[in-house]
């Protein structure tokens, strides 16, 4: 594997960590909106017919998202398997952390 593959694959890993923290960190929104929704059910909105299926749309959305993040992880992960079993030539060091 070219050493220009190995950094393109540490950047892109490096990459999916900061993505699924900022992800993690979203999921306090969907409680939010779940908690407000609830509320709303408790108040009887008048649009609450509206405001469930914006819901609904926002958690399918939701939820492809995060399939999504899945088949990027076991895509890296089978790239990263690759590249542990590569050989490199013996003079290089790869650092494989994220700054």
């Amino acid at each position: 594997m070219c050493l220009i593959c190995v950094i393109k694959l540490i950047l892109l890993n490096c990459l999916l960590q900061k993505f699924l923290t900022d992800l993690s960190a979203s999921s306090k929104r969907i409680e939010a909106l779940d908690a407000a929704v609830e509320e709303f059910m408790r108040q009887g909105h008048s649009q609450l017919d509206k405001v469930q299926a914006r819901q609904k749309h926002i958690h399918q959305l939701w939820d492809h998202l995060n399939w999504l993040k899945g088949q990027k992880e076991r895509s890296l992960e089978g790239a990263s398997r690759y590249l542990s079993h590569s050989v490199v030539d013996s003079n290089m060091k790869v650092l494989y952390t994220c700054l």
